[in-house]
């Protein structure tokens, strides 16, 4: 039997390798334990984007397109989370043409249509690397959390759903329990963790039930999974109140970074297109290019900067989406936002979904809920002014 040549698989006894020792071999070596251990399309697909990523500026052009062709070729083959996972990361290389990543997100947005499968088999996760459950006293106390809001009378469980933190099986049994106003209360508490099967059911249920739509929509944490279920079922307003959610924790802070006193702002006519614009919003590292890039896309959207800010560094996918659609950015030019903020918006949040959510919104509706964003940010600042204003008074 051939022997692998790369020293750390051989230290291993041929098992698979962590996720953290792949990642620091070279390509010839991937290409040695593809061959010499198998793998499934996915990882295929992960090798030929390496190639592309490490080695692309160095190759004639046909060589690029025979990797782009591969690339395409594999791709019918994987999941649509490694699709997805492709098109994120040649969405930032300047020598990948537009299409082979447009085409990428289009093929990952029709394989998750379709479901499930068998063909394109989930990557493997060694048994190593699985999570390993372990008693604490914190599970222990979330276990006892949970037997309490089984027996608890309606009276207790209001007060548990609104001043306890609640670990996502509690909450589970709590929502369970069929009390409508202790589960509206559950919602609002930023103390309650919910499943995402929590979520799911809330998400379905408040699509005819306004007050657990309202409660729903001032979270910071719902699955872009589930969004789908409830989102056509809101009015603006619950949409901006969702949105606003996502923004910030801390009230206080300002929502748009003021300029260094005394350093003038400096307009840079090169960034006029809206690809040009998301390339200034992929340098999102440098604060100072992030701040520019809002600043021209609320031109462009006529809105105010402080809130093209807050869409662009917020915890929901759609708040780029009524961002770029507001600002009449083509699908390339969202793509490459969404794939600079991945790191940002909701876990759940994939390329080909956002683009799909981008394809189903017009412009009209991303101002009307903008414009519902701009008011509620205006009657938050109002009300805090007041309760400041109040505050004082009672000091004195």
């Amino acid at each position: 039997m051939k022997q692998s040549r790369h020293p750390a698989c051989a230290r291993r006894g041929g098992s698979h390798m962590r996720s953290e020792d792949a990642a620091a071999l070279s390509i010839e070596a991937k290409l040695d334990l593809l061959l010499t251990q198998g793998g499934t399309p996915g990882r295929a697909l992960g090798l030929i984007v390496d190639v592309l990523t490490e080695r692309g500026p160095g190759l004639a052009s046909d060589k690029r397109e025979e990797c782009a062709e591969l690339v395409l070729a594999v791709a019918g083959r994987c999941s649509a989370r490694d699709v997805a996972l492709a098109a994120q990361r040649l969405a930032g290389l300047e020598y990948v043409a537009r299409g082979l990543v447009l085409a990428l997100a289009q093929i990952a947005t029709a394989r998750h249509d379709a479901g499930p499968d068998e063909d394109a088999p989930a990557e493997d996760v060694p048994a190593e690397e699985a999570p390993v459950e372990e008693e604490t006293a914190e599970e222990e106390t979330a276990d006892e959390m949970a037997r309490r809001v089984v027996k608890a009378n309606p009276q207790e469980l209001r007060v548990i759903a609104a001043a306890e933190k609640l670990s996502e099986d509690a909450t589970a049994r709590l929502i369970a329990r069929g009390d409508e106003e202790a589960t509206i209360a559950c919602l609002r508490s930023r103390k309650a963790r919910l499943s995402l099967g929590s979520f799911a059911a809330m998400a379905l249920a408040a699509r005819d039930d306004e007050k657990l739509r309202r409660a729903l929509c001032e979270r910071a944490d719902i699955p872009e999974d589930v969004l789908p279920d409830f989102w056509p079922a809101c009015a603006d307003a619950e949409k901006a109140r969702l949105l606003v959610a996502g923004f910030t924790n801390d009230t206080d802070a300002p929502m748009f970074p003021a300029a260094e006193p005394g350093v003038e702002e400096e307009v840079d006519p090169g960034y006029e297109t809206e690809r040009q614009l998301a390339e200034l919003i992929l340098q999102h590292t440098k604060p100072a290019s992030l701040q520019r890039a809002a600043k021209m896309l609320a031109e462009r959207a006529g809105i105010d900067e402080g809130l093209a800010f807050d869409l662009i560094c917020g915890s929901y996918e759609r708040g780029l989406v009524l961002l770029a659609r507001a600002a009449e950015l083509d699908e390339w030019a969202f793509l490459k936002i969404v794939c600079s903020r991945l790191k940002q918006i909701s876990g759940q949040t994939t390329p080909h979904r956002a683009l799909r959510n981008f394809r189903d919104c017009s412009r009209d509706e991303a101002r009307a809920v903008l414009t519902s964003v701009t008011d509620l940010k205006s009657l938050m600042a109002q009300e805090r002014a007041a309760s400041r204003k109040r505050q004082g008074s009672s000091e004195r």
